[in-house]
């Protein structure tokens, strides 16, 4: 089925446009969009404009005129998106990317599977690969809190194994039990957070070794002195357990 949207500023053109077309028993929805000044539609003649791509409007009402063709009225609503946008970003404390609504869902049904189909399609979304380490390393995350330690194991091993660069989106979600890791300034505190997550899940499956392994690798690739000491402090204690 095609679909036809023509922009007028000539209310009675586009009316007679949508008679028209009604007549010939084609389904007719007539838009009047309500302009702020900050809308900036590009002039193409005297009566016709386009928007920018992505441009939002909110509906105001619909209504079905005695000719057949649907009437909805729309208001500009760039700015109410933006001021929401702010106010998001001002409650997370991160920018938003596409990682941010994966993130929602999760935290509405950690159980449910929609936030996990999200990801996925994030991932065939990411040919460039650089947003890839960061989508992993959340869904790893999210089977990591719903105790599923296999699958996180599985996932924070392709964070690992992709590549981090300094275009990267910020990883919005931070998990330990033990501390806050998010203030690290080391340029690789991303893929160290991700080993500290591993060893973290191999404590808790009794695989003491690995978990030691993490541990040392983070140790010996860091500068952050917070962090070696956080990692440093877990060898020791688990060096009991692994020479138990």
């Amino acid at each position: 089925m095609e679909t036809f949207v023509i922009a007028s500023q000539s209310l009675q053109s586009i009316t007679d446009i949508c008679r028209r077309a009604a007549t010939n028993e084609l389904k007719i929805i007539l838009f009047e969009l309500n302009l702020s000044e900050s809308a900036y539609p590009v002039k193409v003649d005297e009566n016709s404009v386009v928007f920018n791509l992505g441009t939002l409007f909110r509906l105001v009402s619909s209504d079905r005129t005695s000719d057949g063709v649907w009437h909805a009225q729309l208001e500009f609503a760039n700015d109410v998106m933006q001021h929401i946008k702010n106010q998001l970003r001002s409650k997370i404390g991160h920018r938003l990317t596409w990682l941010t609504f994966g993130s929602y869902l999760n935290s509405l049904d950690p159980k449910n599977k929609i936030a996990e189909e999200y990801y996925h399609y994030l991932t065939n979304l990411a040919s460039n690969g650089f947003s890839l380490p960061s989508i992993y390393n959340n869904m790893g995350l999210m089977f990591m809190i719903n105790e599923m330690y296999e699958k996180a194991l599985k996932l924070f091993h392709e964070a690992l194994n992709s590549t981090f660069t300094s275009s990267s989106p910020t990883i919005e979600q931070q998990y330990s039990s033990t501390m806050d890791l998010s203030s690290s300034s080391d340029p690789l505190a991303d893929g160290h957070n991700i080993l500290v997550k591993m060893a973290e899940i191999s404590y808790m499956q009794g695989d003491y070794t690995t978990a030691i392994a993490c541990y040392q690798q983070v140790i010996d690739n860091t500068s952050d002195q917070k962090l070696f000491d956080f990692c440093q402090t877990r060898i020791n204690s688990l060096s009991h357990f692994s020479n138990a």
